[in-house]
């Protein structure tokens, strides 16, 4: 469904992603992530795709920004885009949709690792809170 200048919208993000990447720059890549993200739900010309994605990136606005300032994720990101590229301008409906799914995938396992540890640092904040306050009581105690 793509416009000759889709794929040029689509190119110039995808370089302007590797050009942050190149400088190791996080928050100029979640930009130029997004922006290419933006150029992808334009060249499908799906209302509703574009809809629906739109809403889920907003929801996980948080967690993406974060996940972005991993290490090694710029470059596996930047290795995700050129196979998603490659496929739509091959004009491989499938193929696109694989590797898209595939990089959605690699979002979920950041969140969901990014959330446990959340989880874990939380639960580590209580039980050092819980520790304190035996520790106080003890002392008060003692008096």
């Amino acid at each position: 469904r793509h416009s000759a200048e889709d794929r040029r919208l689509l190119a110039a993000a995808h370089e302007r992603c590797a050009q942050a990447a190149k400088r190791d720059d996080p928050v100029a890549f979640y930009e130029a992530n997004r922006h290419f993200h933006r150029c992808v739900y334009e060249a499908a010309h799906n209302t509703y795709l574009g809809t629906q994605t739109t809403q889920l990136a907003h929801r996980l606005e948080a967690y993406r920004r974060e996940a972005t300032f991993h290490p090694g994720l710029m470059s596996l990101t930047m290795a995700e885009h050129e196979r998603i590229l490659a496929a739509i301008f091959a004009m491989d409906e499938a193929a696109a949709g694989r590797q898209m799914r595939s990089h959605l995938d690699t979002l979920r396992d950041d969140v969901v690792s990014m959330a446990t540890a959340m989880q874990r640092a939380s639960a580590s904040k209580r039980v050092a809170r819980d520790v304190r306050d035996v520790r106080d009581a003890r002392a008060r105690d003692a008096r």
